[in-house]
């Protein structure tokens, strides 16, 4: 509809049932407009209800308002996706990240039982598995050990990097600080090889002298600590060739009867396993 003012604000009505001078619109203008009321109604109606267009002559939007049921979307461009996308590499390392009181990483591979260490303090605890590849989630039974150690026993001994889980403490534990690290009980071997996504912080009860190989899963930049306690006799830690060492730190460690010896490594990917420090005490 398309209404057109007459030019002068006034006129000479000449009109049965007139005045001799009245408004532009007059009666027979509103007739006009009350002719269109129905397709008026209609087009406020589709823009009241959210299904038609609006497009400000201007360009801008000083008001808008969107009905409770609408559905608003936001576009993701290709660029943002690229943004946000992560290689393997990186997701490892933000697995060693503790945010609060949700810790999250890969389960180690090899054995049915896996021992994570969350060192949240608290059994009150939410465990959740899920497969890396595509997010399924296995059947898996977890069950604390202590209050900063879960078991995740498995049907089938977990492969590298098959499996993350996910612990999440209650939100009542996250005023107080938690020790991150507490140290995981090492199975004894005469040839040790720790399994480095397994915790940072070993001790083990040496009842032989002992090699010490390179660890296996280490995230680049990752610092390992070893205690060795000397039990029944003097015993020595000999550190094997692939170990990278400074020249001020021998190849082995001897550590007399009940005392325990500490052994520090670091890792980098392009270079390997060093051990930046080894004593005695």
């Amino acid at each position: 509809m398309v209404f057109t003012p007459r030019n002068q604000p006034w006129v000479l009505d000449v009109q049965p049932g007139g005045t001799a001078q009245a408004n532009a619109i007059d009666a027979e203008d509103l007739n006009r407009l009350e002719s269109n009321d129905a397709d008026l109604n209609s087009r406020l109606g589709i823009l009241e209800a959210g299904s038609g267009t609006a497009i400000p002559a201007d360009g801008s939007v000083t008001n808008a308002k969107v009905a409770v049921s609408a559905a608003i979307n936001l576009d993701k461009t290709a660029d943002s996706v690229n943004r946000l996308a992560m290689t393997p590499a990186e997701r490892n390392k933000l697995s060693t990240l503790q945010l609060g009181g949700i810790v999250s990483g890969y389960v180690p591979a090899g054995s049915t039982t896996a021992s994570i260490v969350h060192a949240l303090g608290t059994t009150d605890l939410l465990v959740g598995v899920h497969t890396e590849a595509d997010g399924s989630y296995p059947l898996v039974a977890a069950n604390s050990t202590d209050i900063n150690t879960v078991a995740l026993t498995f049907t089938a001994a977990p492969t590298t990097n098959q499996y993350r889980y996910t612990i999440v403490a209650k939100s009542a534990l996250l005023a107080a600080p938690q020790v991150r690290d507490v140290p995981v009980v090492q199975a004894f071997a005469p040839s040790l090889t720790l399994n480095a996504a397994a915790g940072n912080s070993r001790i083990t009860t040496a009842t032989a002298n002992m090699t010490l190989n390179e660890p296996t899963g280490g995230s680049d930049g990752q610092l390992l600590t070893l205690k060795v306690i000397a039990s029944g006799a003097q015993r020595v830690v000999t550190f094997a060739a692939a170990l990278k060492r400074p020249a001020s730190i021998a190849s082995t460690l001897t550590i007399a009867s009940g005392q325990r010896g500490t052994v520090g490594l670091s890792f980098e990917s392009a270079y390997g396993w060093t051990v930046v420090t080894a004593f005695a005490a």
